[in-house]
């Protein structure tokens, strides 16, 4: 065989398996939350993870801070969530900051009415991060999200020291507010 024809083939043979490679990446990354803020995924992924650590028993407390809070409006799984953290609340405690939007306002009116403690940030309007500290017997993790425009990437903490560092900061806007 000459050598233009090897190059050829070893050239093709590159770069279908990179190709093959960002395609796999691709697809798996946009099906689970990441545990860094590198990948963005679809919203009701997040959405079914907040879900999903929300609804284990374990739970016993839940600090949040979400300035783009949402009403459940035609939403199921919202309105899911908002009855998770109820439950949660009647655990122990849930404790949520939202921004001054209105749609941030209807939601936590939605979260008030199930019993669950709400405070408004003055400072926060469409800031683009948010966390959801949830902590319990057998449980310490935070899930936490930058949004920009449609895109989330939220990050999935479940190691204490960062935790820890997270919870703090959430601690303290829960005081200012």
């Amino acid at each position: 065989m000459s050598w233009p024809v090897e190059l050829t083939i070893s050239i093709a043979g590159g770069v279908s398996v990179a190709a093959i490679v960002a395609a796999a990446r691709s697809i798996w990354v946009r099906r689970r939350v990441p545990v860094a803020l590198s990948q963005s995924v679809v919203r009701r992924r997040y959405v079914e993870q907040i879900l999903a650590l929300s609804t284990q028993e374990t739970v016993t407390s839940l600090d949040a801070l979400s300035p783009r809070f949402t009403p459940h409006g035609e939403d199921s799984q919202i309105s899911s969530l908002q009855d998770a953290w109820a439950a949660i609340n009647r655990r122990g405690r849930v404790r949520v900051i939202i921004g001054n939007a209105d749609e941030a306002f209807t939601g936590g009116a939605e979260l008030v009415s199930k019993g669950v403690e709400v405070r408004i940030s003055p400072s926060f309007s469409s800031e683009n991060l948010s966390y959801h500290i949830f902590s319990g017997d057998q449980i310490t993790s935070t899930v936490v999200n930058q949004q920009v425009g449609d895109k989330v990437q939220p990050a999935l903490l479940s190691a204490y020291p960062k935790v820890l560092r997270v919870t703090e900061d959430v601690v303290a806007g829960w005081c200012r507010c």
